[in-house]
């Protein structure tokens, strides 16, 4: 199998005439979910929403212990700080 890995190419669709049956075009989710299928851990996927969600409050309990450079951007708008930072 040939895999095309880049860090944007998460939803990239190539532009072949002929669908390839031994190529992957994947980005970083994309490998992963390659990886957990091929290792039969095969996840429920989260939402971005959820993913959000998650990382905010990750970001809070960190923020409790040590500074963090968008701590008045997040005060303002937490979701849309941690939509940009996901």
């Amino acid at each position: 199998m040939q895999i095309y890995f880049g860090l944007n190419l998460d939803g990239y669709h190539a532009p072949k005439a002929k669908p390839a049956f031994d190529e992957l075009t994947c980005g970083p989710r994309g490998f992963l979910q390659l990886l957990e299928t091929r290792l039969g851990l095969r996840s429920v996927p989260a939402s971005s929403f959820q993913r959000v969600l998650q990382f905010r409050k990750a970001v809070v309990e960190a923020a409790k212990s040590q500074p963090v450079f968008f701590k008045e951007s997040s005060q303002q708008n937490s979701l849309a700080t941690m939509a940009t930072a996901w």
